[in-house]
């Protein structure tokens, strides 16, 4: 038979084996917990990275107001009648330069007179801009466009200049009538309209 001390001492290694037991069980949950929680943590970051990068932005309205367009555009078609050719004034209203060296960031839309907008013309525009344009700070610059145009009439040779400008005048008269052309500049969120020709020649002032 055991003897009582013998008895004790068992019961005693017994506790002892549970409680480290129970230690080793409360820091096995302890550090799972604690896993968890870092996992849970490290989610939310990503998440919210992810949400940030993808929210949604609201861009600023257009500005029409930075580069302006007042004078009617000068005019004329290219030597074989294939191009209009318009020549503008803008006007820099702002305190900083503006400048068009590429015009990948740009588009020139058709806006009728009901104010409705044409999708972007399809033409290659590095073709359509004479670039670069630099306009200092309250400052005018010439904008030159060459159009892709069909139905443009040839000049004929025994057309003088002013004669067959004034063809021409009666030609966008018809054609666009009250149509205009409008430039966005998506790298400023600038909105450009430009003016419409003069439909009727400058009358000569006397001297």
């Amino acid at each position: 038979m055991l003897s009582r001390q013998h008895d004790t001492d068992m019961i005693w290694c017994w506790r002892e084996d549970c409680s480290q037991n129970g230690g080793m069980e409360a820091t096995t949950v302890n550090r799972f917990r604690l896993g968890s929680r870092g996992v849970v943590g490290i989610g939310l970051v990503l998440g919210g990275l992810y949400w940030y990068k993808h929210r949604p932005v609201h861009q600023a309205d257009w500005n029409s107001v930075a580069i302006i367009c007042k004078e009617a555009p000068g005019f004329s078609a290219s030597d074989d009648a294939k191009r209009l050719e318009l020549t503008y004034s803008l006007e820099n209203t702002t305190d900083r330069d503006y400048e068009i060296s590429s015009a990948s960031k740009m588009k020139l839309l058709v806006k009728g007179n009901d104010g409705v907008l044409s999708p972007p013309i399809g033409a290659k525009l590095d073709e359509v801009f004479h670039l670069p344009v630099f306009i200092p700070p309250h400052q005018k610059a010439r904008l030159e466009l060459s159009i892709p145009f069909t139905g443009i009439p040839q000049r004929k040779s025994s057309e003088a200049g002013q004669e067959y400008h004034e063809r021409l005048r009666d030609f966008l008269n018809e054609t666009l009538s009250d149509n205009t052309f409008v430039l966005f500049d998506e790298a400023n969120r600038y909105r450009i309209n430009l003016t419409k020709w003069l439909t009727e020649a400058p009358k000569k002032t006397t001297p």
